[in-house]
């Protein structure tokens, strides 16, 4: 099929709207401290990021959590593409997504920090 082409007005019309609002995540099954120790553990003991990724997968799965344990989790992963992926992830997640900002400056590098900004339209 001949796609048609899109009219490009109205998307930057729509760039007023800067920032996402996330949806807040149900906070009775924030993850607890003790709990997080545990998730801390175990991703400092895993040998490579995939593992760590996939960890944290699980995790956000079960658990929510707020935007410092979110920051403490995806510093224990050394990639930076992959410290990226993991916070697309957990964004779904947080009971604190106004303070999405602790998240991001947990990023360790500049770069992170403008990719994830940019995916996730903040």
């Amino acid at each position: 099929g001949g796609g048609s082409h899109n009219d490009r007005s109205k998307v930057s019309n729509l760039k007023r709207v800067r920032m996402t609002v996330i949806e807040r995540a149900d906070e009775s099954i924030k993850l607890d401290d003790a709990e997080l120790s545990t998730q801390l553990g175990r991703l400092n003991n895993s040998p490579a990021d995939k593992d760590r990724l996939r960890l944290i997968k699980a995790m956000s799965r079960n658990f929510t959590l707020d935007c410092s344990q979110a920051a403490q989790l995806v510093r224990t992963l050394h990639a930076p593409d992959v410290a990226v992926d993991a916070c697309e992830i957990i964004v779904t997640r947080l009971v604190d997504p106004e303070n999405i900002e602790v998240l991001v400056s947990g990023l360790s590098y500049e770069q992170s920090r403008a990719e994830l900004r940019s995916r996730l339209s903040l």
